[in-house]
């Protein structure tokens, strides 16, 4: 996929067509509410849905929005989501000297006390009034959190800075889209404060926002990964595979985003047995330290899903040359959901 080197103000224009395509800009307004009734006769001209319409879009519209950001000291992920019926929230933290994990998740019908920001450079994303908060500002996303995990209080708060994007807006059809912008390996610094240890999280992040009219049974792999490579640049990661083709699979060097093409996983039976993400331009071997999972069924919902963490290990076969990687931390995903 290659990235369009202007951007749009936004998604959908003003006669009801989303502007597809991938951006090296973040997209300023997911304009989804817009979007025409593609399904309807030409006659009718540009409708706008009814009061059941609105209903039944708002039910299929789903967002979120993660940050993530690991040190040699730890590794923290965070995300708010909105699924129409439910929204979750979740925070996790391991500490890399012992591999520990603790977490914690919330789930919220209907979405209450949850607020997805505008889009990724518009507004914050909040739950539970300043619980999270993940703020556009400045160039960057200013994350605060005061949650508790394992019964205990974690308070923290992170600056990402922002590199360029990978900004895509991708067919679903019937006039339906799903709007991504990611970005993986940027800087980040801050604190965080957790069973009365204080750790720095001046190291490496990732990032992503993601609005979606969503297939009703959506599935996918993914790979993250952020921090620096054995000849010593700064790189992130991120691919996927069974959801949007090849048009996400980017890898960030020094800042700059470049293609990585078709993606394939090796998904072992057993998911903490090291995992195989290969393709023309990317080979690693990912061993997990530990997972997230989960297997929820709320009738309408359904989310079944295993995240580990670890390391990863190989190369990344670049247009100007190899990029070598050791024990580079970050997440892999297998995930199904119906929504």
């Amino acid at each position: 996929m290659t990235l369009i080197e202007q951007s749009t103000h936004a998604a959908v224009d003003a006669e009801g067509r989303f502007r597809f395509g991938c951006y090296h800009e973040p997209i300023a307004r997911v304009n989804f509410e817009d979007a025409a009734l593609s399904d309807c006769p030409a006659w009718w001209g540009r409708p706008r849905p009814g009061l059941l319409g609105r209903l039944v879009r708002r039910m299929r519209k789903k967002e979120w929005h993660y940050v993530s950001a690991v040190t040699r000291e730890c590794f923290l992920g965070v995300a708010v989501a909105q699924l129409g019926y439910v929204a979750n929230v979740f925070a996790y933290f391991v500490d890399r000297e012992t591999a520990t994990m603790v977490e914690t998740e919330v789930l919220s019908p209907l979405g209450l006390g949850v607020k997805i920001a505008g889009s990724s450079v518009d507004g914050a994303t909040t739950w539970g009034g300043q619980s999270v908060s993940l703020a556009w500002h400045g160039g960057g996303w200013d994350c605060a959190l005061a949650l508790r995990l394992a019964r205990r209080p974690l308070n923290a708060t992170l600056r990402v800075e922002a590199d360029r994007a990978v900004a895509l807006l991708y067919p679903l059809g019937s006039n339906r889209a799903a709007y991504t912008h990611k970005e993986a390996g940027n800087r980040c610094s801050g604190t965080l404060e957790y069973g009365g240890r204080r750790y720095s999280l001046d190291g490496h992040a990732a990032m992503d926002w993601t609005r979606s009219f969503a297939n009703r049974r959506t599935e996918w792999n993914w790979l993250c990964l952020a921090g620096t490579s054995t000849d010593g640049r700064r790189v992130g990661v991120n691919a996927s595979a069974r959801v949007y083709g090849d048009a996400e699979n980017f890898a960030w060097v020094d800042g700059a985003p470049l293609a990585l093409g078709e993606v394939r996983f090796e998904v072992p039976p057993d998911p903490l047995k090291p995992w195989k993400i290969s393709g023309e331009r990317i080979a690693l071997e990912f061993t997990p330290l530990g997972q997230r999972a989960q297997n929820t069924n709320l009738g309408l919902v359904t989310s079944r899903f295993t995240q580990p963490f670890g390391t990863a290990r190989g190369e990344l076969r670049l247009p100007d040359g190899i990029v070598p990687l050791r024990d580079i931390f970050g997440v892999v995903e297998d995930h199904l959901a119906v929504w």
